[in-house]
């Protein structure tokens, strides 16, 4: 009887301990999901890219052959690069890849030459309505400032003070 005892207790004593480390395992696993869909892809095969489109100095958007659609947003920002609307790049493997180098295609008067030099970030999967969001103009609302109160002649490098009395300012 005393041994029934012994392995239930034993029993019950594995499930406690095992229990926080399965939830632990659950929660990680949870963890590295969500990491891998901020993290986006590290490579996208350069095959299927049907087209890009320049957002800015800094994010591209590569549609693939399908309904794919990658933002790329590079490491720093590319000067020049939305200004110009195309580069170029040149790959071994059929692979695009975070720190691969694109060219930015400049008109130099006699044809395109090879510009500015940047290296493209993180791939991210994203969608239509993710695309429609990113093209949105910023709603920026103009901000008032009041007119200046007129000077008057001979007042310069003096202040008033809350008493009304005038007091020289250094220029």
């Amino acid at each position: 009887m005393l041994n029934k005892r012994v392995y239930a207790l034993a029993a019950i004593c594995c499930l406690l301990i095992m229990s926080p480390l399965a939830t632990t395992q659950e929660d990680e696993a949870t963890v590295e999901e969500e990491d891998a869909i901020v993290e986006g892809q590290r490579c996208v095969s350069s095959r299927p890219i049907a087209k890009t489109e320049i957002l800015d100095d800094q994010n591209i958007l590569f549609y693939m052959r399908g309904t794919a659609i990658y933002l790329n947003h590079l490491q720093k920002p590319c000067r020049g690069l939305a200004r110009e609307g195309r580069f170029m790049y040149r790959t071994t493997v059929a692979r695009l890849c975070r720190s691969d180098m694109i060219n930015v295609l400049t008109d130099s008067g006699f044809g395109l030459s090879s510009g500015r030099t940047c290296k493209l970030g993180t791939f991210y999967a994203i969608t239509e309505d993710d695309v429609k969001d990113l093209k949105k103009p910023l709603k920026v609302e103009p901000k008032t400032i009041p007119p200046a109160e007129p000077e008057e002649p001979g007042t310069e490098g003096t202040e008033e003070t809350d008493n009304g009395e005038a007091i020289e300012t250094e220029q």
